[in-house]
């Protein structure tokens, strides 16, 4: 059996069956798992689950806990990388940066409790759903055998929360801040020329702010479904021209924003507001990754049921990077940051049915592509 990182192997059912045993003649335990407010689960040394809190075990999945006997804890939680690999939870390259398998890893290691947090996108009722948990797991060792504890708190609100105060009171008030400093700047100035190029100045940061709210507005309403979709008549040549202007407009960015001459110009119908967003958070997160000065292409190719949007950088994301890039809460920057390619991917796939990806290699650098259909 292949594996990308944790071991493939499991116990067959006899053997699940006889471990189960032993616990089904001690009802304290089982008694005192009923009892405790997160979600619990007993495993095996093979990270296969015998048995959880009954009361909790309808929390996600919402199938009986005879469902998953022998089962890993990300096939209960329906991660979307769970079946990457036939062996299953625990074994797909992407298993490599996830906080849940990790723990249960370092837990057998060193026998001793560990505790962390990860991220997990879940597959519910048919839509992805983007999960932050603080996870642990700790040995327990009964008639000659270690099993493993492990437990599950859902903190997706709390980050959320920490993400919503990052917004409103590092962005947006630095923002606010800088207008204020202009608009005092402007009264002590008498030549008209400067007054002009505060202005411009200050009209730009203006539009930044109101950016950075209805980006959160947009991502709130999305995550909860009350995100309304409005089409319209749009071209993708006048797309690139809208989303590259704010670039090209302001100084402060420290890459060159490029329109490929070679762009096909093709009509179609989208969301002209959300695609925008999407757009501008491809062209964001290529300028941060890129040298001063350095040019961003961007553009679009039509082809035979699709159309392509393209955004491209010289600079090479690291894979174990690129495992974690559309996580909710994943950022390169600092703690509590990593909205920008988590919103890109929610609002383009769950609202304009669309595909985010990107290609990155050392050769020629990073290309993300948002594809919609025609």
């Amino acid at each position: 059996m292949d594996t990308f990182h944790a071991s493939p192997e499991r116990e067959g059912s006899e053997k699940l069956q006889e471990q189960l045993n032993i616990f089904n003649l001690i009802e304290e335990f089982k008694d005192f798992f009923g009892t405790l407010p997160n979600l619990v689960f007993l495993l095996n040394s093979r990270r296969q689950i015998l048995f959880s809190n009954q009361d909790l075990i309808h929390d996600i999945a919402h199938q009986e806990l005879s469902d998953f006997l022998g089962k890993r804890v990300g096939e209960y939680l329906n991660c979307i990388h769970s079946n990457d690999c036939e062996s299953g939870c625990g074994t797909s390259e992407h298993c490599k940066v996830c906080g849940a398998v990790n723990v249960v890893i370092q837990s057998q290691k060193n026998q001793k409790k560990v505790i962390n947090e990860c991220s997990v996108t879940s597959m519910v009722n048919e839509q992805m759903v983007n999960y932050n948990f603080q996870v642990s797991s700790a040995p327990l060792k009964i008639k000659n055998e270690v099993f493993y504890i492990f437990t599950i708190l859902d903190i997706s609100h709390e980050k959320r929360r920490k993400n919503l105060e990052r917004i409103f009171f590092h962005d947006v008030l630095n923002t606010a801040g800088s207008l204020a400093t202009l608009s005092d700047m402007i009264t002590t100035i008498d030549n008209d020329a400067k007054k002009l190029e505060l202005l411009k100045i200050i009209r730009s940061e203006s539009k930044e702010l109101l950016e950075e709210i209805m980006a959160q507005k947009n991502l709130t309403e999305a995550e909860t479904g009350e995100l309304a979709i409005q089409n319209e008549r749009l071209s993708t040549i006048e797309m690139l021209d809208l989303i590259s202007l704010p670039f090209q407009e302001n100084d402060k960015y420290k890459a060159f924003v490029d329109i490929d001459e070679d762009s096909d110009d093709v009509l179609f119908y989208s969301d002209k507001t959300i695609l925008n967003r999407i757009l501008k958070n491809m062209i964001k997160n290529a300028i941060e990754a890129s040298e001063n000065e350095e040019s961003i292409l961007i553009g679009t190719e039509e082809t035979t049921d699709s159309i392509r949007f393209y955004v491209k950088n010289k600079t090479y994301i690291p894979r174990h990077i690129q495992l974690q890039l559309f996580q909710r809460n994943f950022s390169t920057k600092s703690k509590d940051r990593g909205l920008g390619t988590y919103s890109m991917k929610l609002l383009g796939e769950e609202y304009l049915n669309g595909k985010v990806s990107f290609i990155s290699n050392e050769e020629e650098g990073t290309t993300f592509i948002f594809e919609i259909p025609r």
